[in-house]
């Protein structure tokens, strides 16, 4: 690709706001490209004295090579962690924080752990939801375990959603805190976030998930994870509409059981 062609892209991703499609489209462009012009461009926007360059750059090194091999994504990876690092020693700004915190989620590297953890009582709630997004790739590391369950409690429902997902459905953790904390978010006023709970449960075959699966089937049979966890809770094979409707009953006849003990 010749040089100006590479600017316009970079170029592009500055463009209009910065959640807007039309940016990202060029970011996902260039990590799709994967070369190494690409890679050092993106190096020197992290180093950059503009704050949206530099949230810019890191977006790219998050997942560049994406188009290409695990060998070459993986050699990116290990080359882009550093860089990552190097700018959240003294970032101040937020955006690019969130940017570089979400990109190290990205990576899957545990070394980059202690630094996301870090952020995880961070004053900006931007921040802290990066920092749940990405402890979701290390969902059943301890110190992962440790600050999921601090983001379970957070003020904000969207950060205690994705940190019950990213610890209940992307990690196997299973011991008497998180079920406890899995218990209390049964009655968070967050309808996502006693969903992702009540899964969480369903997945541990806790019975505490019995009522809750039941009346998000009954709402919605269609629902992907609540059938799954449903599968587990009961023991059964199967997901098909048909096992839906067994689901129901014997997610009923487990509460009545449960109440007869």
């Amino acid at each position: 690709m010749a040089v100006s062609e590479l600017d316009a892209l970079f170029l592009k991703t500055l463009e209009d706001d910065y959640d807007d499609d039309e940016p990202w489209k060029a970011v996902h462009t260039l990590r799709k490209l994967g070369t190494p012009e690409v890679f050092d461009r993106a190096v020197e926007w992290c180093r950059s004295s503009n704050g949206s360059q530099r949230a810019r750059g890191v977006d790219i090194l998050a997942q560049l090579g994406s188009g290409g091999d695990a060998e070459t994504i993986e050699s990116f990876q290990m080359r882009a962690l550093p860089i990552i690092l190097e700018l959240l020693e003294k970032e101040k700004a937020a955006l690019p924080v969130v940017s570089a915190i979400s990109a190290l989620g990205h990576l899957s590297l545990p070394a980059a752990i202690p630094m996301i953890v870090s952020y995880t009582k961070h004053f900006d709630p931007d921040v802290r939801y990066a920092v749940a997004f990405a402890l979701g790739s290390f969902a059943d590391d301890q110190r992962s375990i440790e600050a999921l369950l601090t983001l379970m409690k957070d003020d904000d429902h969207e950060i205690r959603d994705w940190a019950t997902f990213s610890l209940c459905s992307l990690g196997d953790a299973d011991n008497k805190e998180v079920r406890a904390a899995l218990t209390d978010a049964l009655n968070d006023d967050d309808e996502d976030v006693w969903l992702e709970a009540a899964i969480g449960l369903g997945r541990r075959r806790d019975r505490q998930a019995a009522e809750p699966l039941e009346a998000i089937l009954n709402d919605d049979p269609s629902n992907g994870p609540a059938r799954e966890a449903a599968k587990l809770l009961l023991g059964f094979e199967e997901t098909s509409d048909v096992e839906v409707e067994k689901s129901l009953s014997a997610l009923r006849n487990m509460q009545a059981w449960g109440k007869t003990r």
